[in-house]
């Protein structure tokens, strides 16, 4: 069935996303500030919220769940389509909380990320949007 290929699609771009951004979290310098300096600056000054911890601390901690997240979507959104799809389709609930997540995603992406996740959250977006459409109309 092309919705439920479609959908299942989507959850394999967020899984993608999600295990690249761990990655490039924990195991490269991709988050790192170019100026030297300024990376030693952000280990050193704390958060406003507080003292406990630093700038450079808490940016890998939401890095993290940011990756865990999209793995998250992609785990369940991908169950879902391959293993539940009668009752996915079925549930206006769901199908609303996956178009409002890549929607997010999509606008963040948009706004505040660079053009490799930029595509592939239009393309989940667009894989996940024609795939309901699809299975409702079609």
């Amino acid at each position: 069935m092309l919705a439920t290929g479609l959908v299942a699609a989507s959850a394999l771009i967020a899984l993608f996303l999600g295990f690249g951004h761990l990655y490039l979290t924990y195991f490269t310098p991709s988050f790192q500030p170019r100026d030297p300096q300024l990376g030693q600056k952000l280990t050193e000054v704390p958060l406003v919220i507080t003292r406990d911890r630093s700038f450079a601390r808490a940016n890998v901690g939401f890095h993290a769940s940011h990756g865990f997240g999209l793995i998250l979507l992609g785990a369940v959104y991908g169950y879902l389509a391959l293993a539940q799809s009668a009752f996915f389709f079925q549930s206006h609930y769901l199908v609303a909380v996956g178009a409002v997540a890549w929607g997010c995603y999509l606008v963040l992406a948009l706004r505040y990320w660079y053009v490799v996740p930029q595509l592939l959250a239009g393309l989940a977006f667009l894989c996940y949007a024609v795939g309901v459409a699809t299975a409702y109309l079609g």
